[in-house]
């Protein structure tokens, strides 16, 4: 679970350097992996 995690963030992360700021397309594409889109 951990490691499919580590390197969906790493792939999210090289992705959303091309848009927005990559600390926060990582947070959001990690908070909706893990609470499925909580809100």
């Amino acid at each position: 679970m951990r490691l499919i995690g580590l390197a969906l963030g790493l792939l999210l992360g090289a992705l959303a350097q091309a848009g927005e700021a990559p600390g926060e397309a990582l947070y959001r594409q990690h908070c909706q992996a893990c609470h499925g889109a909580g809100r």
